[in-house]
């Protein structure tokens, strides 16, 4: 998206829980939908659904100023979606750093 807006989107924008830095571009998360991921040596997440977009994503917070841009791109490029929803189904500690891993 940064890439094609020409600039920076920062991550604050979509209020996520977890960000996944990969090497990998485009809409890969749409393949996890129903995927386990181990984060760290203990924590299990079920990928339920990709997570649909709505204005907030265009509004100000903290020193963000209004983006109208984004929720447009989203609509036009991936139907409202960017992100998924995940339910826990083990507990444990996750770090700053700590490895992703697709089961």
């Amino acid at each position: 998206m940064s890439q094609e807006l020409g600039e920076l989107v920062d991550p604050r924008r979509f209020r996520a829980n977890l960000l996944i830095d990969t090497e990998s571009t485009g809409w890969i998360e749409d393949d996890w939908v129903d995927q386990l991921i181990l984060v760290g040596s203990s924590v299990i997440l079920k990928v339920v659904a990709p997570l649909q977009r709505c204005i907030m994503v265009n509004n100000p917070q903290e020193e963000l100023k209004r983006d109208t841009r984004l929720l447009r791109y989203l609509v036009n490029k991936h139907e409202s979606t960017f992100g998924v929803w995940a339910k826990v189904e083990r507990f444990g500690e996750i770090n700053l750093g700590d490895k992703i891993f697709l089961k």
